[in-house]
């Protein structure tokens, strides 16, 4: 859970218990005349501990169902092996769980989905991923709620996920919805930099899905314009400037800008071996050779 996510969402958990205790408050103040601000004091004081002790109930009854305990080894096979077989058998179970009634949280699902479905589209089969992506909610990651929790990170990679997809198959139309329905998260100004890649990312796969050349190549520029180290952690941008220079002909630009992942791999942490497996991808994807 990012720190965000965590601190809104106790948060949240927070003002639920200090409600609760301010309406118990309020009634004990009118059954045997409490002093009310005295009462509401304890009652938000309470609440601390409170909060704290429920949220840790959660995330531990989370942690011990069958979901929970196939989500961490699915995040500890991803960052030991990558994209093995085994990250997608756990992937083939939870959807098969889910498919068969069980219960599985929308963010471990979302997990198991939208990262193999980004293996699948890499490799090329783009029916799986769709297949995948279809057992997803699309509201569970665009509601109001959602939304102001995660600030609109589960649409992005949802729709992200999706449009590689219709662009592998060719399929303008779906696109072209899903591009309509999501725009009011695609057109924010987001505070952090790698969202707003994600959503230029995504256009410009529409605009090389739609042949519309020129706009894709004012987000590949955008992309390869970011000159942080936040940026470089979203990768693909070296791909999207390898590919559009590739489109003009420039093999051999082409083959540099895909050598600026290198370092970055380097500095892959936790998702070192799924960086390394995207990076060889890419070349095939290319047809340009590593030297």
């Amino acid at each position: 859970m990012g720190k965000s996510i965590f601190i809104k969402t106790v948060g949240l958990l927070y003002l639920v218990v200090a409600m609760i205790g301010a309406m118990t408050a309020a009634l004990l103040q009118k059954i045997f005349g409490f002093n009310i601000v005295t009462a509401i004091v304890i009652v938000l004081v309470a609440a601390i501990p409170v909060t704290a002790v429920v949220f840790a109930i959660m995330m531990n009854g989370e942690k011990n169902s069958k979901a929970g305990r196939l989500h961490t080894e699915f995040l500890k096979e991803l960052v030991n092996n990558g994209y093995s077989q085994r990250f997608l058998q756990i992937t083939e179970e939870a959807v098969n769980a889910k498919l068969n009634g069980e219960k599985i949280g929308k963010v471990y699902l979302r997990d198991f989905v939208l990262y193999a479905a980004d293996y699948y589209n890499l490799s090329g089969n783009y029916n799986k991923a769709l297949s995948l992506i279809q057992n997803l909610n699309e509201f569970d990651f665009t509601g109001t709620s959602d939304k102001f929790i995660d600030q609109g990170l589960s649409a992005m990679m949802y729709y992200s996920a999706l449009m590689d997809s219709y662009r592998g198959l060719g399929d303008k139309m779906s696109a072209s919805n899903m591009i309509k329905r999501a725009a009011p998260i695609l057109n924010r100004e987001f505070k952090i930099a790698t969202m707003n890649m994600g959503a230029e990312a995504l256009y410009y796969n529409y605009c090389m899905l739609t042949e519309d050349y020129e706009r894709a190549g004012e987000y590949a520029a955008k992309l390869a314009s970011y000159n942080t180290p936040e940026a470089d952690k979203y990768f693909v941008r070296f791909f999207i400037e390898a590919e559009y220079l590739m489109h003009l002909g420039k093999r051999d630009e082409a083959a540099a800008a895909l050598k600026k992942m290198e370092p970055v791999i380097e500095k892959g942490g936790d998702l070192k071996k799924a960086m390394e497996f995207c990076y060889n991808r890419y070349y095939e994807l290319l047809g340009i050779e590593k030297q």
